[in-house]
């Protein structure tokens, strides 16, 4: 049975990845067998730059107040956090360990879209309010009371609250599903770059419009009226997309 191209570019892009792997576990033993010095740590970090600017991209793309920059640098975190608890004896790979871990930037995308629902005035308390509850953890070894952070910080108990509850507003879940398609660990965004060479015409406009992670978030309405086709066309073309990508799995 004659391969697929979509298989075929899979398989050539395997052996790289193969190769690129071995690469970086080298580069982690060094840093990890060496005192952990940041000189051993610039080559590990270099071969996931183009990862971190991709999840940047895919996390960040189209919020507001969520700075590129500032994002790179939060993920960036996570990784050297997953090169520090990386443990090669139980099996999974440096690569898996280092995708597991990205998702927890999500959470600094969350707080910082969540800044321009803040009046300008209570935005200048949060951090005060952060570093507060932080020092006040820290000596109580357990997270902070509204009324023992008031006390701590000076401020009035309806204030805090006020804050607080500003802090933690919810920004609708669609506005972080960038991805809205099944998860293949990874080799999701090798697969997810490849995909286009496997779909129909009218799936491949589909999946430009649902995938790229700079597009805003549409509903099958909305995407069913910049194609020109019903909403059970879009939803059979998205189930189309969805089965092709399961076959990787």
């Amino acid at each position: 049975m004659a391969h697929q191209p979509l298989d075929e570019a899979l398989e050539e892009k395997s052996k790289e990845a193969q190769v690129r792997q071995v690469r970086e576990l080298s580069h982690w033993h060094t840093w990890n067998n060496n005192g952990r010095q940041p000189d051993h740590l610039d080559p590990l970090l270099d071969a996931y730059k183009p990862l971190i600017q991709r999840k940047a991209v895919e996390y960040g793309g189209g919020l507001p107040m969520v700075p590129k920059t500032a994002l790179e640098a939060e993920i960036t975190k996570h990784v050297i956090g997953a090169f520090q608890t990386y443990n090669p004896d139980r099996g999974a790979s440096l690569l898996t360990h280092v995708y597991n871990r990205i998702p927890k930037a999500k959470r600094f995308v969350v707080q910082h879209q969540n800044l321009a629902y803040i009046p300008e005035g209570k935005a200048y308390e949060i951090g005060r309010i952060q570093r507060g509850a932080a020092n006040l953890q820290e000596d109580l070894g357990r997270e902070p009371t509204a009324e023992e952070l008031s006390g701590h910080l000076g401020m009035p108990l309806k204030r805090l609250t006020s804050i607080q509850a500003a802090m933690v507003k919810d920004i609708p879940s669609s506005a972080l599903e960038s991805d809205p398609f099944p998860k293949l660990g990874p080799r999701h965004d090798e697969v997810l770059s490849l995909l286009p060479s496997v779909l129909t015409d009218r799936e491949k406009k589909v999946f430009d419009l649902v995938y790229h992670p700079t597009s805003p978030v549409r509903s099958t309405t909305e995407l069913a009226r910049e194609l020109s086709l019903n909403p059970s066309q879009v939803s059979r073309l998205k189930a189309g997309i969805i089965a092709k990508i399961n076959k990787y799995k």
